[in-house]
């Protein structure tokens, strides 16, 4: 498959702030319309997900688009999506049938709520109101793919940049399977995690996405 993706000439226009919510457990919630492309951000400048309304079936941003290169290959039995944002990429593998079972989790409410009424996330795509960690930790099933997506406004938290997090990665793959992550480059030292992933994953490849490393780690057994 391949991924509808828009390319538009940008124009300078000022942001509007069309939803904004906080509270003291999962910090501030804004969506913004920016001329025709409506951003979620989490409190500061830095965008966690985007939609084009003119189409809104597309996938806006690139390191989004980088991330589900991943089905080039092919399409994938049972799918886990951590991290929910703007609901982009979960719609897109609804939409286009590319896993045969996807289970999305989202530890934010608002956050689920907000990609439904604001990023056209279908409803019959469901979401686990659920702390990524806590769901890792405890689930017996296993996956053929699993994406990681987790960002506050301040990056990857650190619960989910440690090695016993990778490894509890690991073991939710099936033989074959595959972890698409993203990370700021700015928030991981490259080499270091390089060597913390091969010392788990059979084979691991760094993309470079404008701010974004996306990493593809694969196990052959």
């Amino acid at each position: 498959c391949s991924l509808n993706v828009v390319f538009f000439k940008r124009k300078n226009s000022k942001e509007r702030v069309i939803y904004r919510h906080s509270d003291d457990d999962c910090g501030e919630v804004v969506v913004v319309d920016k001329g025709k492309i409506r951003f979620l951000k989490f409190g500061n400048h830095i965008k966690q997900g985007g939609i084009d309304l003119t189409n809104p079936d597309s996938v806006y941003l690139e390191y989004q688009q980088s991330m589900l290169s991943v089905f080039d290959a092919g399409s994938f039995a049972k799918c886990l999506c951590l991290g929910l944002g703007a609901g982009s990429i979960p719609k897109y593998i609804h939409q286009n049938k590319l896993c045969e079972r996807l289970s999305v989790v989202e530890i934010n409410p608002v956050v689920i709520d907000v990609a439904r009424e604001y990023f056209a996330l279908p409803t019959d795509v469901a979401v686990i109101n659920d702390d990524a960690l806590d769901f890792v930790r405890r689930t017996v099933m296993t996956y053929d793919l699993v994406i990681v997506d987790i960002f506050t406004k301040s990056g990857t938290p650190c619960e989910f940049k440690t090695f016993s997090f990778y490894r509890s990665l690991h073991e939710l793959l099936r033989i074959g399977g595959v972890v698409v992550l993203n990370t700021w480059a700015s928030d991981f030292n490259k080499l270091l995690l390089e060597e913390t992933l091969g010392k788990i994953f059979d084979n691991v490849q760094f993309v470079k996405v404008s701010t974004n490393h996306i990493v593809f780690c694969r196990r052959f057994s």
